[in-house]
Order: structure tokens, then sequence, then C-alpha cells
């Protein structure tokens, strides 16, 4: 069954590379690192580097009301064990503020790490933030990655079911939260973040979903993609 093995939380960035030292908890099998930006003008990410491993993108998505606010995912099949260095460099942008996040994986498939992500973007208010992953074997996990901006500021999100809230972090106007679940064989479940108090003026927010393969997989299911609809209070 792919499990967590320890999340990193690096510093603010606002020049290129974001980054700095992950420490696994135990002997890794995988990584997943997370890039959220929020701009001016929006940068470019090069070659995110790991050691041990190979970047793959496995999504990106921007919001959509104003263009300045989006999250990135790359996968590692394959890491180096004990602390490493992980780099996130940019090139072009201006007003660039960039956080990234490192998850290290046990038990999570070194030949085809995750499934093909799903992407979802909505701007506005009764729209929550949604996509339905698939699960293709027993002991898979469900990873997402949202960032959103929202007025009034001190508006939060919550993860709807039985998923954690793994990180969370403001970077000026967006805010950022993730959450997981694991499913069994052929389950769909939907990822979705409900808003706290107050109620917003307007929200514009990007998602991405992932499934992070179990060692013992073989191919996964297609995910699915909606909406759920949210009724103001």
């Amino acid at each position: 069954m792919a499990a967590w093995d320890a999340i990193t939380p690096f510093t603010l960035a606002t020049a290129s590379p974001a980054g700095g030292t992950h420490t696994p908890a135990g002997t890794p099998t995988g990584a997943l690192v997370w890039v959220l930006y929020d701009f001016s003008t929006a940068p470019t990410t090069g070659t995110v580097t790991y050691p041990g491993g190979t970047a793959v993108f496995e999504g990106g998505i921007t919001e959509p009301q104003f263009g300045q606010a989006r999250v990135e995912c790359y996968s590692f099949k394959t890491v180096t064990s004990g602390a490493q260095a992980v780099s996130v460099p940019w090139t072009g942008g201006s007003g660039v503020n960039c956080y990234v996040f490192v998850e290290t994986f046990t038990a999570s498939n070194q030949s085809t790490m995750c499934d093909a992500a799903v992407t979802a973007s909505g701007q506005t208010v009764t729209q929550d933030p949604t996509v339905a992953l698939t699960t293709g074997a027993v002991g898979d996990m469900l990873v997402d990655g949202l960032i959103s901006i929202i007025v009034p500021q001190d508006s939060t999100y919550a993860p709807t079911g039985s998923r954690d809230s793994r990180w969370l972090v403001n970077i000026g106007d967006a805010k950022v939260r993730r959450g997981s679940s694991i499913a069994a064989t052929g389950s769909t479940f939907n990822m979705t973040w409900t808003q706290a108090a107050p109620p917003w003026s307007f929200n514009s927010w990007a998602l991405i979903g992932i499934v992070v393969k179990n060692a013992a997989a073989g191919g996964g299911g297609k995910p699915a993609l909606h909406y759920d609809r949210m009724r103001r209070e």
C-alpha cells in the first residue's frame, strides 16, 4: 500500500531557484514536488531536481479569473535515500512568489508512479473545487493540490470526506491547501474542498488530482472530472 513518508514545506522564494533540503522519515520509493506560484506575470519552471530520479511533469493549471496563481506537480518514481537538496528553478515572470512542497512515499510504484493527472479550474462563488479520481488497485493513494485567490482573505477551504489537509500556506492573495485519501480497486473518490466562513465575494481556483500507484499496481483506472455545486449560506 502506498503511504506517506514525510512532507517538507520550503521557505517562500521570490528569486529563482526555490527549494531546500528534504529529509525522509524512512526509505522512500518516490516523491511528488508541488510548485505553487503567485505572480503579476507568469514564470516558466525549469528542470526540477531531486537526487536519484528524473522529474516527470504530471500537470499544471492556472486559476482563470486573474491568471495570477498556478499549481504544478512533478513526480520522481525513484529518489535517493537520506537528506537531499531539491531545486525548482524558473525563468521570466514578474512579482513572482513561489512555494515548494516535497512529499516522499513508501511502497509507491517505481515503474509508473502516477496515473494521468486530472486538472480543474473555476471562478464562481457557487462552485466547490472538485476532481474525481478512480483508483486502479487496492492500496493506491489519492492526492490533490489546490490554489485559489479568494476575498475576503480569511476565507478558507476544508477537505471533505475522510481526507487530511497535509499542508497549508498563504502566498500573497493565493490560498493553498492539499488533501488525500486511500481507495480500493475501482473506487471513485471526489476530492472536494468546501468553503469555511466568512463567505467570499469572489473565488478563482485551480486544482490537480493525482493517483499515486502502489508498488504492486498494474494499470490504473481512467480518472474522471466533474464539478460539485455549493449553495451560498
